[in-house]
């Protein structure tokens, strides 16, 4: 089966994994070319295309979601009571609607990839998703030699990693500041 895989490209992003991880299983190879593939996979929404389809009619198409940020619904079209716990200063305006449709028209099978997500789906669009976990991807620079590593404003290694959107309320990055500042981490330590 040819395999062709779609989604945000550089270190930080999962698309490379992915396709690491299918070219380890046996009778799948990894394509660059959506036309011949077999199975056309997108990992993020800034990949789905509505021309896999048109150019390639035969493929099975996964769409694959990473969250619906249910921060940013408008709470008057959606139930969003669940999650009333987060604070989101800015208008409330993603097109769920949008992605619903590309979702029912664009692709055989949806995926997430946490079992949260897959509810989510379920719950604001209507669609049976499966889940399917993301391979691990290395995230630690504890082997890099001295020089490459990241320093803070004194010169010294960075002692922890946080790797997500920061900023992101529904993150709740917050409480990665509170467990630091138990373990008596304050910033100037860092």
């Amino acid at each position: 089966m040819r395999i062709f895989c779609a989604g945000s490209e550089g270190y930080c992003n999962q698309i490379h994994h992915i396709r690491e991880a299918f070219k380890t299983i046996d009778g799948i190879e990894v394509v660059d070319n959506y036309k011949i593939a077999d199975t056309i996979y997108c990992n993020d929404p800034n990949s789905y295309n509505s021309d896999y389809r048109k150019y390639n009619k035969g493929a099975i198409i996964i769409y694959n979601i990473l969250d619906i940020p249910v921060q940013i619904l408008d709470p008057v079209k959606y139930n969003t009571s669940k999650y009333t716990q987060i604070h989101w200063p800015w208008p409330r305006n993603y097109d769920l609607e949008g992605l619903t449709r590309k979702l029912k028209n664009d692709c055989d099978l949806v995926s997430t990839i946490c079992n949260s997500v897959t509810q989510q789906v379920k719950e604001f669009c209507g669609i049976e998703a499966k889940t399917v976990f993301n391979p691990i991807k290395p995230v630690s620079f504890l082997n890099l030699p001295s020089y490459q590593k990241v320093r803070n404003r004194r010169g010294e290694h960075y002692k922890y990693l946080f790797c997500g959107r920061i900023a992101d309320p529904a993150k709740r990055s917050n409480l990665i500041i509170s467990t630091l500042g138990m373990l008596a981490e304050t910033p100037d330590k860092l």
